[in-house]
């Protein structure tokens, strides 16, 4: 067993430290029923929780069965993508709709890009299984990202109907 399962097993600990990150902060949005207004919008984050709980299901099985644990990391430091999002975490939750799509959209860009590196370092480190995995979830948020990119123009317009302008 070479470094390269090691790489691997670090990658996937990313993503479901990454995936929990976002996770946390989505399941206490819908639990508050800030969104409620918003059917839309709930709709969206309570698939994204959906999608993300599967998610960090699936990757730590595939942990198991590479030989790792959900707290496998990188020696000297997590992926840049899994250190933003932990940085970003605490900010994911906004005041206004359009600001919390806002956040998610970018918390989501970072999380797919984590598994767009799983993806590339499976594929070169001939781990099909792992790379199909990574390919799939991928995917899953891409589709995520586009809910969030056909709601967020009446998000925004909302958000800049209620401004108030001081004169």
């Amino acid at each position: 067993m070479g470094n390269d399962i090691l790489e691997i097993r670090a990658y996937v600990a990313d993503m479901i430290a990454a995936d929990r990150a976002i996770l946390s902060p989505v399941l206490a949005q819908v639990r508050s029923g800030s969104a409620d207004p918003f059917p839309h919008s709930r709709w969206l984050l309570e698939r994204l929780a959906h999608t993300l709980d599967a998610h960090i299901h699936e990757l730590t099985e595939h942990l198991t069965r590479l030989g790792g644990t959900a707290h496998t990391r990188k020696q000297p430091a997590e992926t840049l993508a899994t250190e933003l999002m932990s940085a970003a975490a605490p900010s994911l939750n906004a005041a206004t709709l359009a600001r919390l799509l806002r956040n998610y959209y970018t918390a989501l860009g970072l999380a797919q890009t984590a598994a767009l590196m799983l993806e590339t370092n499976a594929r070169a480190h001939g781990y099909s299984s792992t790379a199909a995995m990574a390919t799939r979830h991928r995917e899953e948020l891409g589709t995520i990202l586009a809910g969030i990119r056909e709601l967020l123009p009446a998000a925004i317009k909302e958000e800049v109907g209620r401004v108030e302008v001081h004169s």
